[in-house]
């Protein structure tokens, strides 16, 4: 009893201990309230001072900014064909983003979206303690609302701190007040990185899976969201396996929200990943060469910010299939010189650029509307688009010298140009492509017919030089042109498209419009802020246009026949040395310019024979013009050409002469064209005459009195005079001569060809020629022909254009020609013809079979 008894407080000691404990409890929560007081007072002006900083630096939801929109461009019948961006951004509506995909991000980026008012205090807090525990960052708890307001399109996202923090709660809660939800998420999925140049939805679901955003899946949704948290380094192209690891997470959530079940979630994380991109057109679709034009024309008239942040929609000029046209018609000619051998398919020059090349552009003449743009062969290999690039146009640049001709009636129909091989300017003469053409009389319409390059001079000459390069400038040249004899056969160097334009001018009565690839250009807001209205001017009168639309009609018969299926009219052109071959052609509803050739003169083992217009870019051009008439949405018109213009007058000439035919002239010389008014020929023929003819016969002067004689053997040089038949038979031959070259033909593998030359079909011969000493210095040009064909010029002292190497007849001149290997001739002939100086000409023939 004693022990428990001392074990006990005395009661009076127990109180006083009670007493005491309850002044301490007192006494602390005075003292925590009053601490309280003062830190709630000290956060209240902490949260008042910031909140007011943070208010009155909140953005103007009325001024929000907006995100950088990839410019789109589209073809005349409003399909997508390219994008011109910083930032690869496709905006789409809500309405227009699959349900799977929203479904997706909402469970993995904010599962409560639909019941915040902006910001989840939920989240907050599982973040804070989250990275309390963690020692880091690595949780945010902004809800989606958040993310757009401190997206760049409100906050500067890079500024890490309380205060955007605050600012950013703020501002989602505004969002939230003046935003439907739909509207939130919709500027949310438009607005963030997907990795790999993807921004948005729409430009991620093309880029990642080949598709629009309103057709992926559970399974391309969720990998798609798996790529969010590190999307520059972690995406599917770069590290698949590590977007695949965070892909089981997206869908657990899926699943733990039962949005799908635990076997949809695992077939869809077996859904294998390959990469399907969608573009509008492939990395070597031809279409790309149109695209950089459209780029380069834009960058010409706006901002480059504004090209490619400011979602412009851009409408053009080309149909689509016209230009998968153009495309397979240059593809088919390549394939068959290929296969023929008059190509080389293993050529490529220094830059790794397969050889040779090509190129074609299309114009609607009545407005200047590009419908196809081919640069190249192949985009991939080579971006360069030669429809821009300056090339010798050949013989195709006479249209210039008879405009001018026509339009200041230096020239009519009737007037006679002779293609005189003793004919130069300054010492200067430009040669024949053929030697058929040779030392003959022409009307313009047989000059142009038989493209003979010394009555282009003559014409040329005739109205003068700087009318010339006048007219080439009026009709759509941009190339300054100097008014040098050569270039009225073409050895200034042109734009294919500004070609097209030129002789577009010609299908429209004399009316130029220049190209044209911008219709109408929209803001991203779907207003226009630019529309094409322009109009043509005239830079011929409708008589000239007319009379060289009428003549190309004829030759273009010449080179195509009845195998073009409308009304055409066209010209071939071919550059010194092959090294281009045009053709221009074009109906009242259609202009095409095409060339084939080497980009430099540096490639000389592309080609076994030589290019020209009429057999290679002539065939592209129709082939494409025939498409073009059976296409199903936009089928070419077969517009015949209209007929002569009012007060053009019909009349019947002489073609020797130019004059009215008289009783005397052969019927193979009376010929019949339209006439501008006051030009029409009106006096008698004064060339055929009874008992006069015209013969080749050896001229010498002897003491001023000139002596002819016929000629004894093949070396003799000749000039034609008019003699009455019984003078030409009296006259002595002249049998000693001096052979002029020496000749040898050799094979590939080296081996000489004897005479009579037999050459194979399909092969490739030398030739080589010396010139023997006692004959130097009586002619400076040689001119070689297989056929009617030229395959080499000399002019000594000028460059070889195969060898670029200075040409000296005092040294061996060397060549090579090929036998095409669909040649249906047995037999063809060698031609050499030779100038010099005081008219001296000479044609040198050698028989060769063919087998």
């Amino acid at each position: 009893m004693q022990q428990e008894g001392q074990q006990k407080a005395h009661p009076k000691f127990q109180s006083q201990k009670l007493k005491k404990a309850n002044r301490l409890f007192w006494t602390v929560l005075r003292f925590g309230l009053a601490i309280g007081f003062v830190v709630a007072i000290a956060l209240a002006l902490f949260i008042y001072r910031v909140g007011s900083d943070v208010v009155a630096t909140l953005p103007n939801l009325d001024e929000q900014k907006r995100p950088p929109v990839a410019s789109q461009i589209f073809d005349y019948d409003n399909q997508l064909i390219g994008s011109v961006f910083f930032e690869d951004r496709i905006p789409v509506k809500i309405s227009e983003v699959s349900k799977d995909f929203l479904n997706t991000i909402v469970t993995s980026e904010d599962e409560r979206f639909y019941q915040h008012k902006g910001f989840d205090l939920r989240s907050i807090f599982r973040a804070f303690f989250v990275n309390i525990k963690t020692g880091s960052m690595s949780q945010g708890g902004s809800t989606l609302t958040q993310q757009v307001a401190r997206s760049e399109l409100f906050i500067d996202s890079k500024e890490t701190s309380v205060t955007r923090k605050i600012k950013e709660i703020i501002l989602a809660f505004k969002l939230e007040q003046r935003y439907t939800k739909e509207e939130i998420l919709e500027a949310y999925v438009n607005q963030i990185f997907f990795g790999f140049g993807s921004y948005g939805v729409e430009s991620a679901a093309r880029n990642y899976f080949g598709k629009h955003a309103k057709d992926l899946n559970y399974a391309e949704s969720s990998l798609l969201v798996a790529i969010l948290p590190a999307p520059s380094v972690d995406n599917p192209i770069i590290n698949l396996a590590g977007t695949k690891e965070r892909q089981k997470n997206v869908l657990r959530k899926l699943v733990v929200n039962n949005v799908i079940t635990e076997e949809e979630s695992k077939k869809y994380f077996e859904v294998p990943y390959q990469r399907k991109s969608f573009r509008e057109v492939g990395d070597n679709d031809s279409v790309n060469y149109f695209i950089d034009y459209v780029k380069a024309e834009m960058e010409k008239r706006y901002d480059p910010k504004d090209l490619k942040e400011g979602g412009l929609r851009i409408k053009t000029t080309l149909i689509r299939t016209y230009q998968k046209y153009a495309e397979n018609a240059m593809r088919n000619v390549f394939a068959k010189a290929e296969k023929s051998g008059e190509f080389s398919s293993k050529v490529f020059d220094e830059f790794g650029v397969k050889q040779p090349q090509a190129c074609f552009v299309a114009m609607n003449p009545r407005n200047g509307y590009i419908l196809a743009m081919v640069g190249g062969r192949d985009y991939k290999n080579t971006k360069w688009n030669r429809t821009t690039a300056e090339r010798h146009p050949g013989s195709s640049f006479k249209i210039f010298d008879y405009s001018a001709a026509l339009e200041n009636k230096s020239v009519t129909p009737a007037s006679i140009l002779k293609s005189d091989y003793s004919f130069n300017v300054n010492g200067w003469n430009p040669g024949e492509w053929s030697h058929s053409v040779t030392n003959k009389l022409y009307t313009v319409r047989g000059a142009l017919l038989t493209s003979s390059n010394v009555c282009a001079l003559r014409a040329g000459l005739r109205v003068g030089l700087d009318r010339v390069a006048y007219y080439a400038a009026k009709m759509g040249l941009k190339t300054p042109i100097m008014p040098y004899p050569s270039i009225t056969v073409g050895s200034v160097e042109v734009r294919p498209v500004d070609m097209c334009t030129a002789y577009a001018s010609l299908a429209s009565g004399g009316i130029r419009h220049d190209p044209v690839a911008i219709l109408e250009v929209q803001n991203r807001d779907g207003i226009i802020i630019e529309r094409y209205q322009g109009t043509g001017f005239r830079v011929l009168s409708e008589e000239t246009a007319w009379t060289l639309g009428n003549i190309f009609q004829d030759v273009l018969h010449s080179i195509l026949g009845s195998t073009i299926k409308t009304p055409a009219a066209g010209k071939t052109g071919t550059s010194t040395g092959s090294l281009n071959a045009w053709y221009c052609c074009f109906t009242p509803e259609i202009t095409v310019t095409c060339y084939v050739g080497k980009d430099s003169k540096k490639v000389m083992s592309a080609v076994n024979t030589i290019i020209w217009g009429s057999s290679m870019a002539a065939p592209m051009a129709r082939d494409f013009v025939n498409a073009c008439l059976t296409d199903k949405k936009h089928p070419l018109p077969k517009t015949p050409f209209p007929p002569a213009p009012k007060g053009m007058t019909g009349s019947i000439f002489c073609k020797t002469s130019g004059e009215l035919v008289n009783g005397f002239c052969p019927k193979d010389q009376i010929s019949s064209d339209y006439f501008f008014a006051g030009t029409t020929p009106d006096t008698p023929c004064q060339y055929h005459k009874q008992g006069v003819f015209p013969y080749n016969v050896v001229e010498e002067i002897i003491d001023g009195k000139k002596y002819y004689y016929k000629p004894g053997n093949s070396w003799c040089v000749t000039k034609e005079v008019l003699l009455s038949k019984d003078v030409y038979e009296k006259l002595p031959a002249k049998s000693d001569c001096p052979a002029l070259i020496s000749l040898t033909i050799s094979d590939q593998s080296g081996q000489l060809m004897q005479e009579p030359y037999s050459l194979s079909k399909g092969s490739v011969y030398n030739l080589d020629v010396s010139i023997p000493q006692d004959v130097l210095g009586k002619f400076t040009e040689v001119d070689v022909y297989f056929g009617d064909m030229r395959v080499k010029k000399w002019q000594e002292g000028d460059l070889d254009s195969d060898t670029g190497q200075k040409v000296e007849f005092s040294s061996p001149l060397n060549a090579m020609f090929a036998v095409s290997p669909d040649d249906a001739d047995k037999t063809k002939k060698l031609i050499f013809e030779i100038r010099g100086p005081g008219g001296f000409y000479l044609k040198k023939t050698f028989d060769v079979g063919i087998s």
